[in-house]
């Protein structure tokens, strides 16, 4: 009872376990059996870096084997690279992420070994040179049928996952495309909209813009007829200014001509400058005398009237 009790518990130990794994399987065709198609499965826990089991088949028999942590270790120490960066090596050659299938060779050899097992081992090209990126024992299974069943299992599991994700990316893109049909109706609503407001605006933007047109027209007429304005009156200004000025300029020139014709006549010659002077004395002379006559005249009526008064008056 005892030992039928632990053989149930390791069974559910390993059907949990068994759920926890990840795998992978990948169609390769090895450098050494370049004809042969054959299966790789990858399983691992969490992590790729804390150990993997390999399945490999053939579609007629099948072996397995098992890659521990310490492994992973040793081989990335003996090839002087960091873990992490083996181990994302180890992605790319085993689960194909982000590599280049050209980029990375497969090789399997029986040679030399005994016909349960056989050597796998995967390596990486660069440009003419190759390095090994690890290698392992691969024990033949006794029962490939199983085996061969589980990796059709996995595939048609993989395949019937990709159908239900595709179908709910169609359901998805359905949706999408309901809404984009939606978004563009109103878009085009909006677009609609968007014209009738431009040209109601333009056609405002118009009449506003004629109404400065005709206020700016008759500003500019209002300008120009203050500028002949101004212009005339400078012009009349400047007529008056220049008809004054004549009128000044005759009298002066007229001025200028007496003085100058009295000046030049008596000097052109000393003789008669003399005579001149004299004939000026003469005539003041005889001015002054006929005042005196004048003035005595007009004396001897007022002694008279003068005398008369004064004998009334005795």
């Amino acid at each position: 009872m005892r030992s039928r009790k632990r053989n149930g518990q390791g069974r559910e130990r390993e059907i949990v376990n068994w759920m926890l794994l990840e795998m992978k399987v990948i169609r390769i065709h090895p450098v050494s059996d370049p004809h042969t198609t054959y299966f790789l499965q990858i399983s691992w826990q969490k992590d790729l870096g804390t150990g993997f089991e390999v399945v490999l088949s053939d579609g007629k028999a099948a072996w397995n084997g098992r890659v521990s942590k310490e492994e992973i270790s040793k081989e990335a120490a003996d090839m002087e690279m960091d873990l992490e960066k083996y181990v994302g090596e180890l992605r790319k050659v085993l689960l194909f992420e982000g590599g280049h299938a050209d980029t990375y060779n497969f090789h399997i050899s029986k040679e030399g070994m005994n016909k349960d097992y056989l050597q796998f081992s995967y390596e990486k090209n660069l440009k003419d040179v190759s390095f090994r990126l690890g290698s392992l024992m691969l024990q033949e299974v006794s029962s490939p049928a199983e085996i061969i069943s589980k990796l059709i299992s996995h595939c048609l599991d993989c395949m019937a996952g990709l159908e239900a994700k595709n179908e709910c990316l169609q359901r998805e893109n359905e949706t999408l495309l309901s809404d984009l049909n939606d978004i563009q109706g109103q878009l085009q609503k909006c677009v609609e909209a968007k014209e009738k407001l431009e040209n109601e605006l333009y056609q405002r933007f118009i009449l506003v813009l004629n109404e400065k047109k005709a206020k700016i027209r008759s500003l500019n007429k209002s300008l120009k007829e203050a500028e002949e304005m101004v212009k005339k009156s400078n012009q009349a200004r400047d007529s008056i200014a220049t008809s004054e000025s004549k009128v000044e300029r005759d009298v002066y020139e007229g001025s200028t001509d007496e003085e100058s014709e009295n000046l030049t006549q008596p000097s052109t010659s000393a003789p008669g400058l003399i005579l001149y002077h004299k004939k000026r004395q003469r005539t003041n002379y005889h001015q002054k005398a006929c005042l005196q006559r004048q003035e005595k005249i007009l004396m001897t009526p007022k002694t008279s009237l003068m005398i008369s008064d004064q004998c009334r008056r005795r």
